[in-house]
């Protein structure tokens, strides 16, 4: 692996941990704010932050990219959810939930394409060893 590559991993995988960890202190302490504005689904919130950044941490650390992708699946729903609640505080918060949604869309598109271009290649490569076997 190269330096840049390496590096791109330390940095994904610190992000990941510090969501995890996030997810886990929620868990164990919800705030009174965030308790207020979501109700209970602060802890399947909490819980999507605790599963998804720790299986984009063991992904990452793995190399296995399919790992990080079912975990971003969870990070990006955790952040929808997060969005939506925002939103609904109403005030200034409603800006920052709009904000928040739109860069969470422009992410599901972004592994969208990446996961269509991977299928492509699963298959590419299935189909080379088929005819050439």
């Amino acid at each position: 692996m190269d330096l840049i590559g390496f590096l791109v991993r330390v940095v994904l995988g610190l992000q990941y941990a510090g969501l995890a960890i996030a997810g886990t202190s929620m868990l164990m302490s919800p705030s009174v704010l965030l308790e207020s504005t979501m109700g209970t689904i602060i802890y399947t919130w909490a819980a999507f932050l605790v599963l998804g950044g720790t299986l984009c941490l063991l992904g990452t650390l793995t190399r296995m990219w399919i790992g990080e992708f079912t975990g971003l699946t969870l990070l990006m729903t955790a952040n929808l959810v997060w969005g939506v609640a925002l939103i609904r505080a109403g005030d200034t918060s409603a800006k920052y939930g709009i904000v928040l949604l739109a860069w969470v869309f422009g992410l599901m598109y972004r592994e969208i394409v990446i996961f269509d271009k991977a299928r492509k290649a699963a298959h590419a490569g299935r189909d080379r060893r088929d005819h050439h076997g």
